[in-house]
């Protein structure tokens, strides 16, 4: 991005050397002081001009961008890494043990859908206690049956309820992907905001150290008689606002540890955070994002999953129309009408139906139809919603980095320009409220850099996560 000219514009500095000499032959002529005696004090000593601790030392800037299949490396390895703080959400967080429990009961309930293709077991025993004289009971006064019922068939509703239970599986599943990518997001915009708070703290230390070279600097200028008493009041209030500032920085930035420690490690410390390595992560272009994210998206899949579940639960009903033919094999040991009989085998074939009360089959099913297109609808709005979210998190990662180069070169200049700030303040061209606030405009833009890198780094882990999910973090 091109820079602003300062002070090198063609053609300035010969003009700024004319009109420098011209005041100065006025000045003489007058009999003011040369510029060498406008730098000294009362007593004749020489003022050098203060080098600002923090003027020319700026924020180390953020680094060129990663491949994302580079975080397999030290990006995951690093105890403090955001990239490691995610994927340890990813698998620990007690959402995601949730998410995984649901999974095991889907696949428990798929399971016992497979068992309804097998005969049932039947077992039965009873004893009666008629009087003598009772003629429907003459032989034995007790009953054991065992024996075996298969259904031969149901009108669909074992292969529906296999369906239905398919579908559940799939959207658990889906749900836990989910589950996990929206930890692994939140982690990361924790991570980021005490990535964005320490780099502020570290700035406004600078700014502290610059405020307090400036305001030894007015003290000596005031017992010198060179400078009011009010440079010094707005040089201390300024001081005074600083140390608030980075009061409520610290704050925050712990508040920022303790959601790390709560959604990823509770071991971790402010020390691994900030020995951790970090970059953005580079992204491929918009279009290919968006149709891996729309192809993949649990969120989305999940939806899909559930319109499946409730096609099934349609035909269940619906299976409910017709009876049931089945087969029962059972062998018979006593007999009430013959006392000590044999045991006796029997075959049976029958048929059952149980619609329900009066015509509930239908009402539930023009009840599953009316839920099956809400959910249809409700999975083209949260594509409309999925699609909006990403595109505004590119475009703002797009504005973000324009931004970050036009604060670095707006750095630049302002430390190119704080030196010769300080030369005309000690030649009188410059007032004490100039100095002041060129140290607040450098604190200012740094604040602004550790801000914007540090939605860098967070919105590229964003954007990475919602395209291609957890795969470059080992969590799929």
């Amino acid at each position: 991005m091109k820079r602003l000219p300062f002070t090198r514009a063609a053609g300035f500095d010969s003009a700024f050397a004319t009109a420098f000499a011209l005041v100065i032959a006025m000045g003489l002529t007058l009999g003011m002081p040369a510029p060498a005696a406008l730098a000294q004090g009362a007593s004749g000593t020489p003022m050098t001009p203060t080098v600002l601790p923090g003027m020319q030392t700026p924020l180390a800037p953020l680094g060129g961008c990663i491949q994302p299949g580079g975080l397999a490396g030290p990006g995951l390895d690093q105890a403090g890494s955001i990239d490691r703080m995610m994927r340890v959400s990813a698998e620990q967080h007690p959402s995601v043990l949730g998410r995984l429990a649901d999974r095991a009961s889907a696949d428990a309930s798929l399971e016992s859908a497979g068992w309804g293709y097998w005969p049932s077991p039947i077992l039965s025993h009873e004893r009666v206690n008629a009087g003598s004289r009772d003629p429907s009971y003459p032989g034995d006064d007790a009953i054991t049956v065992v024996g075996i019922r298969a259904s031969i068939w149901t009108g669909g509703r074992l292969d529906a309820n296999r369906d239905r239970a398919r579908a559940q599986v799939d959207a658990s599943g889906q749900a836990l992907l989910d589950q996990r990518e929206q930890i692994a997001i939140r982690t990361a915009l924790a991570w980021g905001d005490w990535w964005r708070y320490d780099r502020q703290i570290a700035a406004t230390d600078k700014s502290i150290a610059a405020h307090e070279a400036l305001q030894a600097q007015v003290d000596r200028r005031i017992e010198g008689g060179a400078a009011p008493e009010v440079d010094r009041k707005l040089t201390l209030s300024r001081l005074r606002q600083l140390i608030n500032d980075r009061a409520r920085l610290v704050s925050l930035r712990q508040s920022a540890l303790r959601a790390l420690q709560q959604l990823a490690d509770a071991s971790i410390t402010a020390a691994d955070l900030g020995r951790a390595a970090v970059s953005s992560l580079c992204l491929a272009a918009p279009e290919e994002l968006t149709r891996q994210m729309v192809e993949r998206n649990p969120r989305l899949a999940r939806l899909r999953a559930n319109l499946k579940v409730l096609a099934a639960e349609v035909d269940v009903r619906r299976a409910s129309r017709y009876p049931e033919i089945y087969a029962r094999l059972e062998r018979q040991y006593g007999n009430y009408a013959i006392a000590n009989a044999a045991a006796s085998n029997r075959a049976f074939i029958g048929a059952s139906w149980q619609p329900g009360a009066g015509l509930s089959i239908e009402s539930d099913i023009r009840s599953l139809i009316a839920r099956q297109e809400a959910s249809d609808r409700d999975l083209a709005s949260s594509r409309l919603d999925l699609l909006e979210e990403f595109n505004g998190d590119w475009l703002s990662f797009n504005a973000i980095r324009e931004r970050l180069d036009a604060i670095l070169d707006a750095l630049a200049d302002t430390r190119a320009i704080s030196s010769s700030y300080e030369r005309q303040y000690q030649a009188g061209r410059k007032s004490w409220l100039d100095v002041m606030n060129l140290v607040r405009e450098q604190l200012q833009l740094e604040l602004q850099q550790a801000d914007l890198e540090a939605n860098l780094i967070v919105l590229s882990r964003k954007l990475q996560v919602r395209a291609s999910g957890l795969r470059d973090w080992g969590g799929e």
